[in-house]
């Protein structure tokens, strides 16, 4: 928690120019904190909400990056050690993000596994454009969310961070969940 006590007073003595590096790295703990500083009159709801939103996109642009430049090789790589020489998972990979890539992108933004599923719309190629427009309205809807939330609830920022620690440990074990019954109805092969 002092980590959260020393942001806020970043954000109350550099205002946007740390909530833009801030959003990049951990967007939605910085945007219930921006949330609490406009309700306290230290920030502005416009321009706090632009400048989320820029760092939000900047930083899922940068992991798009990652899987469309940095993650395919190694998939390729990992691929040919895992499927016997055979790009069966990129291929897949590709299918699902041309068939499903605003649905999963939806659900990475929020989810606590974002940073995979936006890295892995970069591996499959998916059309930037189109990541872009998806990841924009995702960011401007999530980010609205937490800024209300700052707002309204900004001054238990210590219980909000409890809930979506709690929030992204019941999704990893949900996550976990589906998996294996997957595996075991043998829908996914492992």
């Amino acid at each position: 928690m002092q980590f959260l006590d020393q942001v806020q007073i970043w954000i109350h003595l550099y205002g946007y120019f740390i909530i833009f590096p801030l959003a990049v790295v951990e967007g939605p703990m910085i945007a219930v904190i921006s949330g609490l500083m406009v309700a306290e009159g230290f920030l502005n709801d416009i321009p706090t909400f632009s400048v989320l939103l820029l760092g939000d996109l900047v930083g899922d642009t940068l992991y798009y990056c990652v899987g469309r430049y940095g993650g395919r090789p190694i998939m390729t790589k990992l691929s040919k050690w895992l499927a016997k020489g055979e790009n069966r998972n990129i291929v897949k990979l590709e299918k699902h993000f041309d068939g499903h890539g605003a649905k999963t992108l939806i659900f990475g933004k929020t989810q606590a596994y974002g940073a995979a599923i936006l890295t892995a719309a970069g591996a499959a190629k998916m059309p930037f454009l189109r990541f872009f427009l998806v990841s924009f309205a995702g960011s401007g809807v999530k980010i609205t969310l937490l800024l209300l939330i700052g707002y309204f609830f900004g001054k238990s920022y210590r219980n909000i961070d409890n809930y979506f620690y709690i929030a992204a440990l019941f999704s990893l074990v949900l996550l976990a969940v589906i998996l294996f019954v997957a595996i075991k109805r043998k829908t996914i092969k492992p």
